[in-house]
C-alpha cells in the first residue's frame, strides 16, 4: 500500500480491517464508488467524515456521491468520475456538503480498480484545501484592490496613447493622486519592485521607519533603512521566496530593528504582482505594527514569571480538573500526597477519593463554574493512620476548568476541637455558677427572713425592753446589714433569670410623669439626708406602654447612684420628653462623673467602679455593681437603650434611657 491509498492494486473495503488505523487516520477523506450504480458510495473512512463534515456512522453508504457535491460543480467534477474508468487520475477541485449545509472545497484524485469480486468501482481521496482557496481569495482582493486603483486613473492612458510626449508628466500626477489615496488607508503598505527596490510607501509606513514621508524611501533599500544587516538579508530572502514562488504569505511576526537601535514588531503580509501578461514584477506589502502588544506580551510573560515565583512558594497542595473532575496538573510534594501523580493525572476524582467526598468534590466543581466564584469544602482523610483535614478551595480557571488548592488544616482543626472542648467545659462551669448563685441566693434567703423580721421586732415591739444603747444599736446594725443582704441576694436572682431568659415583663399602659414623681419621692429622705437638690423637668402626663415595675426599678437605680456619687448641695435633674418614635428619660448630676475607662465597664455585670484611693470621702461606695448591669438588660427587653455620658472626673454625668413610644 503506497501513499494516500492511490496506487493499490487491491480492494479498500477488503483490506479496511487490516489496514484500519492507517485508513481512519487520514487527514484525506476517502470514498469507495460503485459507478454503475450513479455512483452509490460503497465505503468511506469514518473517522475524517466526521471530523470535516460532521456525518456518523454509514449515513452515507449506498448514496449517492453527486449528491454531495456543490451544483456549481457537478459538472466539472462528474467528467472525470466518468474518465476514471480509463485511469485518469488528473487532479480536480469541488465542493463537499457538510452536515450543517456549508460547502467546503476539495481537491480530488481519482482512481478506477476491480474489488474481490471483478466489479468496478473508483477510488476517490479528497482532500481539504479551504486554506489554499482562503489564500487565493485573498490574492484576489489585493489584486483587485490595486487593479481598481489603477484603473481610476484615466490621465494615464489618455496621455500615453495621444500625447506620448506629456506621458511622464501625466504618471507624476496620477501618481500624487494614487499616493493621497493609499495614505488614507489605514494599514501600513509599501510596494517594491522586482529587485526589492521601493517604489511606494503609504505616510503610515514613512512615520513608522523615522522616513518622514514617503518621498525619502523611493529607489532606497532595506539595506538603507534598517541597522540590522543579519535580519535585513533574511528579510530580503523572504520576500524573494514569495516572488518566485508566486505564493501569497499572510499573518507572519517579524522583528524590525531601526537605524536609530529602536526594535519594532510587525504582522506582514507578502503578495506578489503581475503585469498584465501574468508575470511577476514585484511585490506588495502590509503589516500592522504589534509592538505594543509585544512589549504587553513581554510585560506579561514577566508577570507570570513573577506569579510563578509565588505561586511556587505557597504551600497549598494545586490541581487542575475539568468541569467533569478530570485532574489535568497538579503542584505538590509527593509526601503530601494522596497518591503518586502517576495514579492520578488524567484520572476522575470519582475513581479516586473516598465515595463520601465524591459528591462534595463535583457539587464544588459545578458551582464554582455555574456561580465564578470560590467555592470552600473542608473534609479529612485516613493517611498513614492518622486523620488529618483538609481545606479545598476552588477557584473559577475558565468555562470547563477549576483550579483547587489544597490545604492542611489538621492543626487549625485540631485547635478548634481543643477549644470547643473548652468552651463546652467553661459552659458547664458557668452553668455550675449560675446553679450555685441560684442555689445559694435561695438558701441564703430563707434564714434572713427571721434575722430581718427578729431585727425590726426588737427596734419597735420590744425597744422599751432593751436598756442599753448600745444594745439597740448593734441591732439597728443587724436590722440594716440584713436589708443589704436581702436586696444583694434579690439582685443576685434577678441576674440569674436574665441569664437563664426567664425574666418576664408584664406590659401596661403607664403615665411614666406619675412613675418619676413616685421615685422621687421615695428617694426624699435620702436625698435631704445628703443635701441635694432635685429638680423634675417631665411633662404632666406622659403615657407609655412598659412593665411599670421594672421600668421604676431602673429608675430608681439610676436616682440611687446619682445620689450616691454627688457632693452635699449638689443637684440631680430628671428630665423627660418626646423625641419622634421614642421617650427619652434622662438622670443628671454635677457629681464626680466617669472617666472614658469607667464608661466601658459601666454596664456589666459587677460594674462596680474602686474609688477608695482618690479621696472621694463624700461618696457612698456601698453597692454590689450590678444595678446597671440589670437595668440595661431590662431596657433592652423594652427595645430601648441606655447609655451614660461624662466629660470626666468631678464634671457629672448624664444617663439617657430611650424607650419606643409604640
Amino acid at each position: 500500500m503506497r501513499s494516500h491509498l492511490i496506487d493499490i492494486e487491491v480492494d479498500p473495503e477488503d483490506y479496511y480491517e487490516k489496514f484500519k488505523f492507517f485508513i481512519e487516520n487520514l487527514n484525506d477523506l476517502l470514498y469507495v464508488v460503485d459507478p454503475s450504480k450513479n455512483f452509490a458510495i460503497n465505503f468511506i473512512n469514518k473517522q475524517i467524515h466526521n471530523n470535516l463534515l460532521g456525518y456518523v456512522d454509514n449515513e452515507l453508504i449506498n448514496k449517492p456521491f453527486l449528491d454531495l457535491i456543490h451544483p456549481e460543480d457537478i459538472k466539472k467534477i462528474k467528467k472525470p468520475l466518468i474518465k476514471g474508468h480509463d485511469g485518469a487520475g488528473k487532479l480536480e477541485e469541488a465542493r463537499i456538503k457538510a452536515v450543517n449545509g456549508y460547502y467546503i472545497w476539495f481537491e480530488f484524485k481519482i482512481k478506477k480498480f476491480k474489488n474481490k469480486i471483478k466489479k468496478n468501482r473508483l477510488l476517490i481521496i479528497a482532500k481539504d484545501i479551504t486554506e489554499k482557496k482562503n489564500l487565493e481569495e485573498k490574492v484576489r482582493e489585493y489584486e483587485a484592490k490595486l487593479k481598481n486603483l489603477m484603473t481610476s486613473l484615466p490621465e494615464i492612458r489618455f496621455w500615453k496613447l495621444f500625447y506620448p510626449k506629456k506621458y511622464e508628466e501625466a504618471l507624476r500626477v496620477s501618481y500624487e493622486m494614487l499616493q493621497k489615496v493609499i495614505d488614507n488607508i489605514p494599514e501600513n503598505i509599501f510596494w517594491k519592485d522586482k529587485n526589492l527596490v521601493y517604489l511606494g510607501c503609504n505616510q503610515n509606513y514613512a512615520m513608522l521607519i523615522k522616513a518622514d514621508n514617503p518621498e525619502n524611501i523611493i529607489g532606497k533599500t532595506d539595506l538603507n533603512l534598517f541597522s540590522d544587516k543579519e535580519k535585513v538579508d533574511q528579510l530580503r530572502q523572504k520576500e524573494l521566496n514569495v516572488m518566485n514562488s508566486n505564493r501569497p504569505e499572510y499573518h507572519t511576526v517579524e522583528s524590525r530593528t531601526l537605524s536609530d537601535g529602536k526594535e519594532i514588531w510587525l504582522d506582514i503580509s507578502r503578495i506578489p504582482l503581475h503585469n498584465s501578461e501574468g508575470n511577476t514584477v514585484g511585490l506588495l506589502v502590509t503589516y500592522d505594527d504589534i509592538t505594543e502588544r509585544k512589549k504587553a506580551e513581554r510585560q506579561l510573560k514577566e508577570s507570570e514569571k513573577k506569579f510563578r515565583k509565588v505561586f511556587e512558594t505557597i504551600p497549598d497542595l494545586y490541581f487542575l480538573v475539568t468541569d467533569g473532575g478530570t485532574i489535568l496538573d497538579y503542584k505538590a510534594e509527593r509526601k503530601d500526597l494522596y497518591l503518586p501523580p502517576n495514579k492520578f493525572i488524567g484520572k476522575q476524582l470519582i475513581e479516586l477519593i473516598p465515595k463520601k467526598l465524591r459528591n462534595l468534590a463535583l457539587k464544588a466543581i459545578r458551582t464554582t463554574i455555574i456561580n465564578e466564584k470560590a467555592t470552600i469544602v473542608e473534609y479529612n482523610l485516613l493517611i498513614n493512620d492518622e486523620i488529618r483535614y483538609f481545606e479545598a478551595r476552588h477557584l473559577y480557571f475558565s468555562l470547563d476548568r477549576v483550579a483547587i488548592f489544597v490545604r492542611d488544616i489538621t492543626e487549625r482543626k485540631r485547635a478548634e476541637i481543643l477549644i470547643k472542648k473548652e468552651f463546652k467545659k467553661l459552659k458547664e462551669l458557668e452553668q455550675i455558677r449560675k446553679d450555685l448563685i441560684s442555689r445559694f441566693s435561695h438558701e441564703l434567703k430563707t434564714p434572713l427572713v427571721p434575722l430581718i423580721t427578729g431585727a425590726e421586732l426588737l427596734k419597735t415591739v420590744y425597744k422599751d425592753q432593751i436598756r442599753s444603747d448600745e444594745a439597740i444599736e448593734i441591732i439597728e446594725l443587724i436590722n440594716k446589714g440584713g436589708i443589704r443582704l436581702d436586696e444583694l441576694i434579690n439582685k443576685l436572682l434577678e441576674v440569674t433569670r436574665i441569664e437563664a431568659e426567664k425574666l418576664t415583663l408584664n406590659i401596661q399602659n403607664v403615665d411614666l410623669s406619675k412613675l418619676v414623681k413616685v421615685c422621687s419621692k421615695d428617694m426624699k429622705y435620702l436625698l435631704e439626708k445628703r443635701k441635694l437638690g432635685l429638680s423634675l423637668n417631665i411633662p404632666e402626663k406622659f403615657y407609655i406602654n412598659i412593665d411599670k415595675v421594672r421600668i421604676k426599678e431602673v429608675i430608681e437605680n439610676l436616682l440611687s447612684n446619682a445620689t450616691k456619687n454627688s457632693p452635699p448641695n449638689a443637684k440631680i435633674t430628671i428630665g423627660l420628653k418626646k423625641d419622634e418614635k421614642w421617650a427619652i428619660l434622662t438622670v443628671s448630676d454635677t457629681g464626680v462623673g466617669f472617666t472614658e475607662k469607667e464608661m466601658e465597664f459601666l454596664f456589666t455585670r459587677f460594674g462596680k467602679i474602686d474609688r477608695d484611693s482618690e479621696g472621694l470621702e463624700y461618696l457612698d461606695i456601698q453597692g454590689s455593681g450590678l444595678g446597671l448591669f440589670i437595668s440595661k438588660n431590662i431596657v433592652e427587653m423594652h427595645k430601648g437603650q441606655i447609655w451614660v455620658e461624662s466629660a470626666g472626673r468631678n464634671k457629672g454625668s448624664k444617663f439617657i434611657i430611650k424607650l419606643p413610644i409604640n
